[in-house]
């Protein structure tokens, strides 16, 4: 047992530079496939060409609940995509989305 405040840090600790502490690398468990996400992820339920179609339906009045129901994740996943916290699209795609939104006058 170690007294609060007194632990080793950065350097010092012994887990440091034995493969996940490797300072300057910000994404190093993602480069190296440890940590898959996405349509990577051994275990997604949705891909890339689901998202936009779920932000169209979600334009047009789709309830989430049944959107979640549809594409067999749950309610708060469609919400997420919906506000972009998670599958953020490039920006060319997402500057096709807005100009396919404005073609059907949609603000």
């Amino acid at each position: 047992m170690v007294a609060k405040g007194r632990q080793a840090k950065g350097e010092r600790n012994g887990m440091y530079g034995n493969g996940h502490l490797i300072a300057g690398e910000k994404n190093y468990m993602y480069g190296k496939g440890y940590l898959m996400a996405g349509e990577n992820g051994p275990g997604h339920k949705l891909t890339s060409a689901d998202i936009p179609l779920i932000k169209l339906l979600d334009i047009a009045g789709e309830s989430r609940h049944v959107l979640a129901k549809r594409f067999g994740v749950h309610r708060i996943t469609i919400g997420c995509v919906v506000r972009e916290k998670s599958w953020r699209e490039s920006d060319s795609d997402r500057h096709a989305f807005q100009q396919f939104c404005e073609a059907l006058c949609v603000p």
